[in-house]
């Protein structure tokens, strides 16, 4: 963020007509789905921005209660928040060794502070060494599963 960014975020406000338009999209959508790569055990910069500017104070969430507890302004319209990531590290290793770093930064860290309940990770590790074939289905996968999300 620059600072006028800081300073607008202190206030519930942005200066970037692009993070307005990303936050008019949150408070309009239904479900939210997260595409990124995992990099070093958790999200690139980019996404990690978006999140700070655009699930923001004034938007997502109102300043903590005494009770320290985020007072969220999203209400029951934001059903859930679906990640949809593809990283190196193998899925046991990301799980045991490292404790699944992204699903505490943006799981517990994020959504259940603003009370958003309905949390699914979508992840596929090791896409390197998999066939073309088992690339391609993967993606056959995730299309059949949106298509039958939208409306019809």
């Amino acid at each position: 963020m620059h600072s006028e960014d800081l300073a607008a975020w202190r206030h519930g406000e942005t200066v970037d007509s692009l993070t307005t338009d990303f936050q008019k999209r949150l408070l309009a959508a239904d479900y939210l789905v997260l595409a990124f790569p995992i990099w070093w055990e958790l999200m690139p910069a980019m996404t990690k921005g978006f999140i700070d500017k655009v699930i923001a104070k004034g938007v997502a969430y109102d300043q903590p209660t005494p009770n320290g507890l985020m007072k969220p302004l999203l209400g029951k319209k934001l059903q859930g928040v679906t990640l949809m990531t593809v990283m190196a590290t193998p899925s046991p290793i990301y799980r045991l060794v490292f404790g699944n770093p992204i699903t505490k930064a943006v799981f517990r860290g994020t959504f259940r502070k603003i009370r958003v309940r309905h949390l699914t990770w979508s992840n596929h590790s090791n896409l390197a060494s998999k066939t073309q074939a088992y690339r391609e289905s993967i993606l056959a996968r995730t299309e059949q599963t949106f298509a039958a999300l939208s409306p019809r």
